[in-house]
C-alpha cells in the first residue's frame, strides 16, 4: 500500500510520508479497530486518513 501513498507524492515529500507511514500505521489500525470493531473498515479508515495525508503533504 505503500507504493501507492508514494506514487502520489513528489520526490522531496516521500522520505517524510514514509516515515509518517511506518511510525504511526499500526498505531492508528489499533486505534481504529477499538473504535469500529471490525478489521476491514479499520483498514479502509486508516487508508482514507494516508491519503487524506498526502493530499495535505503536497501544500
Amino acid at each position: 500500500m505503500l507504493v501507492l501513498y508514494l506514487s502520489l507524492l513528489d520526490g522531496e515529500d516521500e522520505g517524510k510520508f514514509e516515515r509518517l507511514y511506518y511510525k504511526y500505521r499500526r498505531l492508528m489500525f489499533t486505534c481504529a479497530k477499538e473504535i469500529l470493531k471490525d478489521d476491514v473498515l479499520a483498514e479502509d479508515a486508516v487508508h482514507e486518513a494516508f491519503l487524506r495525508l498526502t493530499k495535505y503533504m503536497k501544500k
